[in-house]
């Protein structure tokens, strides 16, 4: 029997072996740095993306600070937010838009991207704040269904107490106190105003609040111009209103009327502005002779703000006694 041949010996085995395993080794390092390359630029570049949010974020809290408000510059960071991965979908980022839409006068747009989130269970005092001032703004220039106009009224009641919980601060308390006022309930506004009056007894916020409970156009005119200097161009429907009084008041008129209109057109809801118009055109109806046509328009043009005062008002509204009054002018 002829002896088995020489399958190779360990070492030739094992110099095959390193060989193999050196060719393997090439590749596999080349597959390496390719992944590493490409996984350091992924890196380099989410941690750009993050910074870049960081620093729109910042740019755009910033710009929304800024008074007045460079509405050009917000539209930028409108875009800039808008094309962020998250921008649908993160609480911060939709507070941000809602915010540049408010600024932009747009709140139905603003509720449309935040509205849900301030209504949600467990929205933050700073999300109820937000959500506040939205319906606020929302209500403004709402002059139609009285339903939905009390509806948004009653959330900014609810959203501002619980911001005013939670912060103690002026604006909130203050904006509790607006939607009370515009709801009619007058005793649930005397208390947001005490808390007020108690937290802030001299802010400018308390100031209106207490200039309006007791209001003399004669004795407050230098009052209501301090107050429209501390508001700026924040300054409310309410202290608009009492403007108006004090230039009907002092016997302008034209001035009054044309006040009066404007401010019809920026807060068609709110009862206020609907009263001094009314008594604007009560004035204007008696500067013209009875029988005339001017006479007439604006017995027309009053009767239908009396019409949608008492559509909303309750049968117990102190008011409604002087609306009658008014009209038994013809």
């Amino acid at each position: 029997m002829s002896p088995s041949k020489n399958q190779g010996s360990p070492a030739g085995r094992g110099q095959r072996s390193a060989l193999a395993d050196r060719r393997l080794l090439l590749p596999l390092s080349i597959v390496l740095l390719v992944v590493g390359f490409y996984g350091l630029q992924w890196w380099r570049a989410g941690a750009r993306r993050a910074e870049q949010r960081r620093d729109l974020i910042s740019d755009t809290r910033a710009a929304l600070a800024e008074s007045p408000a460079d509405r050009d510059r917000l539209g930028e960071l409108m875009t800039g937010l808008t094309m962020l991965e998250d921008a649908a979908t993160s609480s911060e980022l939709l507070a941000l838009q809602a915010e540049i839409e408010l600024l932009r006068g747009r709140p139905d747009g603003a509720y449309r991207l935040f509205g849900a989130i301030a209504e949600r269970p467990g929205a933050s005092a700073a999300e109820q704040r937000l959500g506040a001032r939205i319906q606020l703004a929302r209500q403004d220039g709402f002059g139609g269904d009285a339903p939905a106009s009390a509806a948004m009224l009653q959330q900014v009641v609810s959203f501002s107490e619980a911001a005013f919980a939670d912060s103690g601060a002026a604006a909130d308390a203050f904006r509790a106190w607006q939607a009370c006022k515009r709801l009619w309930k007058h005793e649930r506004a005397a208390g947001f105003a005490a808390e007020l009056a108690a937290a802030h007894p001299e802010s400018r916020e308390q100031r209106l609040v207490a200039l309006s409970q007791s209001f003399d156009p004669t004795r407050d005119a230098v009052a209501v111009e301090d107050l429209v200097i501390d508001f700026g161009d924040d300054a409310p429907a309410e202290l608009s209103a009492l403007e108006t009084f004090v230039a009907l008041q002092r016997g302008r008129i034209p001035e009054a009327k044309e006040r009066a209109e404007r401010d019809l057109n920026r807060f068609a809801g709110v009862a206020g502005v609907r009263y001094v118009l009314a008594i604007v055109l009560h004035a204007c109806a008696l500067g013209n002779p009875e029988g005339s046509i001017d006479r007439a328009t604006f017995v027309q043009r009053r009767d239908q703000q009396l019409d949608w005062l008492e559509q909303r008002a309750p049968e117990t509204e102190s008011l409604r006694r002087q609306w009658q009054q008014m009209r038994l002018v013809r």
